[in-house]
């Protein structure tokens, strides 16, 4: 696009001599003034355009980073819940019918199983 205003700067420049001259019409003088005018807008909102498509590129990627994290934050925290699931029995034996619920909490000592030697 830069390059077809500075093609078009030319044209203009070079109709202007002419125009000065009488030799180049008004009404062309005026389409080619009109055009450069009018790529030098597109070249403003193109650059608007890309300005704002910068800084939304720029939030996605802040979004997409802070949904990673929470993605961590719950990756970890489901990791640590998981390494706290430890069943331990007190005395030797083969484990023959536990009873818990999921979500259900057990205390050290509380009876809930039959074990069988």
């Amino acid at each position: 696009m830069r390059s077809q205003i500075q093609l078009e700067k030319l044209n203009h420049d070079a109709q202007l001599e002419l125009h000065k001259k009488n030799i180049v019409s008004d009404i062309d003088f005026e389409r080619t003034t009109l055009k450069l005018s009018d790529l030098e807008k597109q070249l403003e909102t193109c650059i608007g355009r890309l300005a704002f498509l910068k800084i939304l590129h720029a939030k996605r990627i802040e979004l997409q980073q802070k949904i990673e994290e929470q993605f961590q934050l719950n990756y970890d925290t489901a990791k640590q819940m998981l390494d706290r699931m430890q069943v331990t029995a007190g005395i030797a034996g083969i484990l023959q019918e536990l009873t818990v619920d999921i979500r259900s909490s057990v205390s050290a000592g509380e009876k809930n199983s039959l074990d069988g030697v």
